[in-house]
């Protein structure tokens, strides 16, 4: 079995202690979680809890009155039961039509959107054919909510996790040349934890994510913390779709506008196939 890992990047198929001794430099840190249903952070370990339920009433796993409360992060939205089991099955058989390709630290990747050098900042929309068809309901559902009424996705990537390749994703911040302010994904299969953490490391703010919830980063959370997926909160096969917007340089306003305009253009047609 092979497996798309480059430079640092490791997963369980190419170095599996590597994966093991990453997560191991990390122990120590003071550790906290976000309930999904009051929105407030807890101290404590939520992924010992989790497991491979979906299933879980989160507000009970904080009824201890011990519990220490941590000042809440801006910029973290969770709606649970955003799509229904049968919308979840579609967009999987949906999803699985196309072609996988390997990724890093052990996942699979599709992307629907333009080609990006982000060192060099230049994007091209020559290959980007548009959002898939089955991605349109998820755009009309999201302008529901308030937080993303003026949401417009210009890129659809999607990610498949699974505990035999050891799947991850490092601590990182996502680009913000190119990017706008909210990272919304929708979280397919299994519930898993996403870790919030900043440089220098000395808290972890665990949130857990059930199948079919949506997940939105902004404000603080998406600019001033880093996230990421650790391969020991993938217990089963999970699968995220990640929708982004432009930023504002790319925008009304923006020095490179005409190009936004053209991409926004090209995701609108619900059209699109993987971008090779």
């Amino acid at each position: 079995m092979s497996c798309g890992c480059k430079g640092v990047r490791t997963c369980y198929i190419c170095d599996e202690q590597a994966v093991k001794d990453k997560q191991q430099s990390v122990q120590g840190n003071l550790i906290y979680w976000y309930c999904p249903t009051c929105s407030n952070i807890y101290q404590g370990d939520v992924s010992k809890t989790v497991g491979t339920s979906n299933n879980i009433e989160w507000c009970k796993l904080h009824q201890d009155s011990s519990t220490q409360l941590l000042e809440t992060i801006k910029g973290i939205y969770v709606e649970e039961d955003f799509i229904t089991p049968d919308e979840e099955r579609y967009l999987v058989e949906e999803i699985n039509k196309e072609e996988w390709k390997l990724s890093q630290s052990g996942r699979k990747k599709q992307d629907f959107g333009p080609k990006v050098n982000f060192k060099r900042r230049k994007v091209k929309s020559q290959c980007f054919t548009g959002l898939p068809s089955y991605s349109k309901f998820l755009t009309e559902r999201i302008h529901q909510l308030d937080l993303l009424s003026s949401f417009i996705p210009v890129e659809l990537c999607n990610l498949e996790y699974t505990p035999e390749r050891g799947s991850s994703i490092d601590p990182h911040i996502d680009d913000t040349w190119l990017w706008g302010e909210h990272l919304v994904t929708i979280n397919l299969l299994s519930t898993t934890i996403l870790t919030l953490t900043k440089q220098d490391y000395r808290n972890e703010i665990q949130i857990p994510i059930s199948a079919r919830s949506l997940l939105v980063l902004h404000d603080d959370a998406r600019y001033k913390w880093m996230h990421s997926i650790k391969p020991l909160h993938i217990t089963c096969k999970r699968m995220a779709l990640t929708l982004r917007n432009l930023s504002d340089e790319f925008g009304a306003t923006g020095v490179n506008k005409q190009i936004g305009d053209e991409i926004i253009d090209i995701a609108q047609t619900y059209q699109g196939t993987v971008v090779k």
